[in-house]
């Protein structure tokens, strides 16, 4: 390979890192263009074969692609909205099953427990005439046993 100034200057910038974007591209046409000798590397003859050896590198690098991504099923999505729906109705369920649980009743008329105050309420307005009259305990419990 014949030496030349030119590209020596603009490899020396190029490994200290002060080259443009145009004076990369120019080296990388320089060397994509060089014919390599078929013996092989020979770092003592000429420091320029390195210097290709490293472009072609490069070139080789920037030529490989990502593959193609497999294909996946579409079983797993439809799986997924299965759980999901699944874990909201336990959900949904559980919720419903401990709010009837937790709610205590305000009484329990005749066994029955009644859980509005009014109803309550209503349901012993009857009772508040027997507060009128006085009635000694005995009497009133006697009357609600019956």
């Amino acid at each position: 390979m014949e030496r030349n100034e030119k590209t020596d200057a603009l490899l020396a910038r190029w490994y200290t890192g002060e080259t443009t974007d145009a004076e990369e591209a120019s080296l990388r046409e320089r060397f994509a263009d060089d014919d390599r000798p078929s013996q092989g590397l020979n770092p003592t003859k000429d420091d320029r074969d390195i210097d290709a050896l490293l472009f072609a590198g490069f070139r080789a690098l920037s030529d490989e692609r990502m593959p193609a991504p497999a294909h996946r099923s579409n079983r797993r999505p439809v799986l997924r909205i299965v759980w999901r729906s699944a874990a909201i109705a336990a959900a949904v369920a559980i919720g419903i099953i401990l709010g009837l649980q937790l709610r205590t009743p305000y009484c329990y008329i005749d066994g029955v427990a009644v859980y509005d105050k009014e109803t309550a309420l209503a349901a012993t307005d009857c009772l508040n005439s027997l507060s009128v009259l006085e009635l000694p305990d005995r009497v009133l419990d006697q009357l609600l046993e019956k």
